[in-house]
């Protein structure tokens, strides 16, 4: 696991925390037969400080995502949590063996952050704004 995560996990998973992080970029991974739009925030940061807690953080691009309209590169701020999770493959290790021939990279517990809620743009990606105005 990246050193950097670590410091969500001293941050514990009981309470909320308000963080600011730099919107990357939004994509798409399968879900079953179906693809669900995700989202990348970059140099995620508790509001206030500016130690960089996770320089990476994926989130499904869902309703309280989609009802604040913002571009790559914007900084953001939102509230949520922090989850330990299994990373990698959690199923019958044997199973998967005999069905692929090969073994299952050891699962690792990571963390990652859940409920986003109350997601209000901080700052506007100046290159942008300057691109739009100097080609007019």
């Amino acid at each position: 696991m990246n050193e950097i995560r670590w410091k969500l996990k001293k941050l514990g998973t009981t309470n909320s925390y308000n963080f600011t992080a730099e919107v990357g970029k939004i994509s798409q991974r399968s879900f079953g037969k179906k693809m669900i739009n995700i989202l990348l925030l970059k140099n995620l940061k508790l509001t206030g400080h500016n130690e960089i807690l996770c320089e990476t953080v994926w989130f499904d691009y869902r309703k309280r995502f989609e009802t604040t309209c913002f571009a790559m590169g914007d900084v953001i701020s939102f509230r949520a949590r922090v989850k330990e999770y299994e990373k990698g493959y959690c199923g019958d290790r044997e199973y998967f063996h005999w069905v692929y021939g090969i073994m299952p990279l050891e699962s690792v517990y990571d963390y990652k952050l859940i409920y986003p809620s109350k997601i209000k743009i901080e700052q506007l990606y100046t290159k942008q704004i300057k691109k739009i105005i100097f080609e007019e």
